[in-house]
């Protein structure tokens, strides 16, 4: 496989409030059913987007698509919160599913790495469970999720997980966080002996920050696909974009790229 469409995605929280939903109503487990609200609908909106644009690079280039999700595809959050669907894992995961027909439809391959344990339970066990549900590539060990995915695809070395490592707090310091995780990723490989790789993929933050060429490495923080919930506005409310990447990779060079990144619209100024 000398060329690729490699897509990433992750952060889904399928089951918050104000994350991706179902696009028509979800039955639940008791009989009720959920319809998703006017901010869920819009992020559903920019998500059948993004397959559907994932879908037409495939027709006109003829690649295969490789799709990486970074964890917290649902969420089953341990803290309380009033800002879920539902308690229940035979909802969440039956969310999940229907949230991810269109990355299983559109993917020839798709990998899962693991989320934070508060929201996906010990080990991860609700991304693997929803990796093994959509038929995810199994580890060597046949476990469909993993810690940390290393690949070659289409001659390009990716080392993509969940967790940074790394972050930052202001739009000033933002790109820092990229620049630390490129080096920081780079130094274990070398210690390890091995060549580093060429491009590292992290969630977890929401927040977006690229180190572009700045190091032999490049690595990417991606957004989330959840916009500010109670937690959010206790740290400050900020807004933040909702997103994935999508790479057209061809025989380790990546040849044309794609930052699929919205920011919902602020109120408009008003008289009080």
């Amino acid at each position: 496989m000398s060329r690729a469409l490699l897509v990433f995605a992750g952060d889904l929280h399928v089951n918050g409030t104000l994350s991706l939903s179902p696009p028509g109503p979800f039955q639940l487990d008791d009989g009720g059913t959920y319809r998703p609200s006017k901010v869920q609908r819009w992020i559903n909106d920019k998500w059948a987007a993004f397959w559907k644009h994932a879908e037409a690079v495939k027709a006109s280039e003829g690649v295969e698509v490789v799709t990486i999700l970074t964890g917290e595809l649902a969420d089953i959050n341990k803290h309380p919160s009033a800002q879920y669907v539902s308690v229940n894992p035979a909802d969440v995961m039956g969310m999940a599913l229907e949230v991810l027909q269109p990355v299983v439809s559109v993917s020839d391959r798709i990998y899962v790495t693991r989320g934070t344990e508060a929201h996906v339970g010990l080990s991860g066990s609700l991304d693997e469970g929803v990796a093994r549900a959509v038929g995810a590539v199994p580890d060597d060990e046949g476990r469909f999720s993993r810690w940390i995915f290393r690949g070659v695809i289409a001659g390009l070395r990716v080392d993509a997980a969940h967790h940074p490592g790394t972050s930052y707090g202001r739009p000033w310091t933002r790109g820092a966080d990229a620049n630390r995780l490129a080096a920081m990723v780079t130094d274990v490989y070398v210690r390890g002996g091995q060549l580093p790789p060429h491009l590292i993929v992290r969630g977890h933050t929401h927040r977006p920050s690229d180190s572009y060429d700045n190091h032999p490495a490049r690595a990417v923080i991606l957004p989330s696909w959840k916009l500010t919930d109670s937690y959010g506005h206790r740290l400050g409310g900020t807004p933040l974009p909702i997103g994935g990447m999508q790479l057209l990779v061809e025989e380790g060079r990546i040849v044309r790229e794609w930052k699929l990144f919205h920011d919902w619209p602020l109120e408009a100024w008003r008289k009080a």
